[in-house]
């Protein structure tokens, strides 16, 4: 809604990119978007599927996410993260 208000005040697609910190192909579109309709630039929900992890493996991802990432697999001893690990 940001590029809407930016748009709305003729700021230039390139204007619009560089404050928003977005690619000016989106920019563009967002423009050309607002001249269809100011409703078009509001979002239209989540594009995938539903999720389709069981309660079994959700839980086990919640259980991972909560857990410390490094001791979790075997990297107690030093939590300095790497790009190899």
């Amino acid at each position: 809604m940001q590029a809407g208000e930016l748009i709305r005040c003729r700021v230039t697609p390139s204007l619009v990119a560089e404050q928003l910190t977005v690619s000016k192909k989106s920019s563009h579109a967002w423009h050309r978007a607002w001249r269809a309709g100011a409703l078009a630039l509001w979002a239209k929900g989540p594009s995938a599927s539903s999720c389709r992890l069981t309660e079994q493996q959700m839980a086990l991802l919640e259980y991972g996410l909560d857990a410390d990432p490094a001791a979790a697999h075997g990297w107690a001893e030093d939590q300095r993260w790497m790009l190899a690990r």
